[in-house]
């Protein structure tokens, strides 16, 4: 069995894992001891309480004595809720892992089914057991706001649609009668519409009513670029600035912050990473636009760097890291955000 060495006492401890394959339907257990030997456990259960309540039950038998499991699982959005939601009532430690992220430390493997994909979480998280973080399910006005910030992505999406779609269509009315189509799409667009005003203010009805989400959702506000959807985003994804200790981490995952890309004499450009969140980096880039225009002090970086040549893409990512770092600086600090220039101008009148 796959064992770790406690040196303060001398005593062999037994790690033992349970990964978990999640769909809609079913849960596929596997009971992992030893990562080179089969499960010592593989069966399924049913993607509901019951079947969850008789998972636990079983686990309990088939455990061995004196090595408490930890679960791990693919991060599969609302199916595994009700799962992450027992587990937490219960007290049992567990985590939730990107599934690309698995999938790359396992290598080259060989057929796929719902019951070999557990095994392999099962053993991925024995191997890694030693730098896995518990996961705790956010609080709920964060999952109401990922739910409507979801929403909303979809909505607009819709509208983005029918918008170009009244745009190419409007052009046959001169050859052809395409008032229905044409009027159908209009009324599509106001319901639209309507519908991301409303979700717009659901969103700051949630955040109003709690504190702690306002007090955060204020701060971030104060920097110029950041506005409601950006400042949203950044609450959800960070739960509320508990899940990031600084902006540079929070750019590397939002996919702002440059790495260097050399070999040897080979010396490349620095790039940001393509596995980053694309929806957070596009709202990022829509600030660092509004903030080039809005902000003085920004907008005379810009014309700086454009005089050395730099690329506008460039200069909007490098604007973006800046939103990003005086964001994580007004939670730091619990104070809003205040122009330089303006500083100076308050104390030259007092």
């Amino acid at each position: 069995q796959y064992r770790q060495i406690n040196l303060k006492t001398k005593v062999m401890k037994t790690v033992c894992t349970v990964g978990i394959d999640i769909s809609s339907q079913w849960l596929d257990v596997a009971l992992v001891v030893d990562p080179s030997a089969k499960p010592l456990s593989l069966f399924r259960v049913k993607n509901s309480q019951e079947g969850i309540e008789s998972m636990f039950k079983r686990l309990k038998k088939e455990v061995p004595a004196g090595s408490p499991p930890w679960f791990c699982m693919e991060h599969t959005g609302n199916y595994g809720l009700l799962l992450c939601c027992l587990l937490q009532e219960k007290g049992m430690t567990y985590s939730v892992i990107p599934a690309r992220e698995i999938q790359q430390s396992l290598g080259v493997t060989r057929g796929k089914s719902d019951r070999t994909d557990a095994e392999r979480i099962g053993v991925y998280a024995l191997i890694h057991h030693h730098k896995l973080r518990p996961f705790v399910i956010p609080q709920k006005s964060i999952l109401q706001l990922k739910e409507l910030i979801s929403y909303r992505a979809s909505l607009v999406q819709q509208h983005t649609q029918n918008v170009n779609s009244l745009k190419s269509r409007s052009k046959l009315n001169i050859v052809i009668d395409n008032h229905l189509v044409t009027e159908d799409l209009e009324q599509h667009i106001q319901r639209l519409e309507k519908s991301i005003k409303a979700v717009n203010e659901a969103i700051e009805k949630v955040i109003a009513s709690d504190p702690e989400l306002k007090q955060n959702f204020d701060l971030i506000q104060s920097v110029k670029g950041i506005g409601l959807i950006a400042a949203t985003m950044m609450l959800v994804i960070t739960q509320n600035f508990t899940q990031f200790d600084d902006g540079r981490k929070f750019a590397c995952y939002a996919g702002t912050a440059p790495f260097e890309h050399s070999s040897g004499l080979t010396k490349g450009r620095t790039r940001v990473h393509p596995m980053a969140n694309k929806q957070m980096k596009a709202i990022l880039l829509n600030g660092a636009n509004s903030a080039m225009i809005y902000d003085p002090e920004i907008r005379v970086y810009c014309q700086r760097k454009k005089a050395e040549g730099k690329h506008h893409k460039v200069i909007a990512n490098a604007v973006a890291c800046k939103l990003i770092n005086r964001v994580f600086a007004v939670i730091k600090r619990k104070t809003p955000f205040v122009l330089t220039y303006e500083k100076k101008i308050n104390q030259n009148v007092a």
